[in-house]
């Protein structure tokens, strides 16, 4: 297990050092505009909670799709204003029913990152954020054996989030 920590200690000092390298496009004070998708991880500990014993599986994560306004006051640190859909989904089946649960969210807030440029055009970021979380138009349906259910749920609430991510510049 040293080894280990050890290790990822070494790969965080090589690409602190490595961000340190600046770049002709890291020009600042910047303005940008973001588009991004990826997996996310979700702490659903409630939902989860609700679903053991049932044929469904724990919902840990799901695809993601985020539109941000970025402001760059140095190289090394970006501001954001995130707007991000979270697509949480799980299903299961039993006694030839079919279940399937669906949490598709919206997530609006700030967000701060710390930047490290590692190749041409590629960057690492590691940031977190605070926003607001509403849930839209989530639904649990079922069927099988001639019927079919569904219904619908809403919630909303303020939550904290860690991000890590890898951008690709396409301009600079």
């Amino acid at each position: 297990m040293k080894a280990i920590k050890g290790s990822l200690g070494l790969l965080v000092l090589a690409l602190f050092a490595v961000a340190g390298t600046a770049r002709a496009a890291d020009a600042v004070p910047a303005w940008g505009l973001s588009l991004g998708g990826g997996w996310a991880t979700y702490a659903m500990g409630d939902v989860n909670n609700m679903l053991s014993g049932s044929p469904m599986g724990s919902i840990n994560g799901g695809g993601d799709v985020s539109l941000s306004v970025d402001w760059k006051p140095m190289p090394a640190l970006q501001v954001a204003v995130d707007l991000e859909e979270l697509m949480a989904f799980t299903s299961g089946s039993q006694g030839g029913v079919d279940v399937k649960l669906g949490f598709p969210a919206l997530w609006i807030g700030p967000a701060g990152y710390y930047v490290m440029p590692f190749a041409d055009k590629w960057d690492l970021r590691l940031g977190v954020g605070i926003g607001f979380i509403s849930l839209v138009s989530s639904q649990m349906t079922m069927s099988g054996q001639g019927m079919y259910s569904a219904f619908d749920f809403a919630g909303s609430g303020f939550g904290a989030r860690a991000i890590a991510g890898v951008d690709y510049n396409f301009t600079q």
